[in-house]
């Protein structure tokens, strides 16, 4: 085994609140679900897997989670009603950034494909035949 470094050293293993915290914390950031031993190697292993299955668990009786059961396995997610909204001006600007964007992706989209294009066209013919031949 390596020795450890300053810029590998393990995190230690949280217990109590902190993991509670730091489990709950990193669902509702994701905001996506997830399987107790995701969470946990997501979180490199800084909560056992068991017991964030049991945080989630209890999180969910509480009402802080969403559980859901596919088969044997348990998904969580965080419970969307508890989540903030996001302003109608807030909206407006990432639907008008969107736009921005959308349209520049477009232009350059179509730049890309003429450069590439050109290229292709001032290729002699024959190079492309011997090309293929050589492959």
């Amino acid at each position: 085994m390596p020795p450890t470094t300053a810029t590998n050293k393990p995190e230690k293993s949280l217990k109590g609140k902190e993991a509670e915290d730091r489990v709950i914390g990193y669902l509702k950031e994701m905001n996506r679900p997830f399987g107790a031993a995701d969470i946990s190697a997501n979180i490199k292993g800084v909560v056992s897997k068991p017991a964030v299955q049991k945080i989630l668990v209890a999180a969910a009786e509480r009402g802080e989670v969403t559980q859901k059961a596919y088969g044997k396995v348990l998904l969580f997610v965080a419970n969307q009603s508890n989540l903030e909204d996001m302003a109608p001006d807030r909206v407006q600007e990432l639907t008008n950034e969107v736009d921005v964007l959308t349209e520049s992706n477009k232009a350059l989209s179509a730049k890309s494909k003429s450069l590439t294009q050109g290229q292709y066209n001032r290729l002699p013919s024959g190079l492309l035949s011997t090309r293929i031949c050589q492959t």
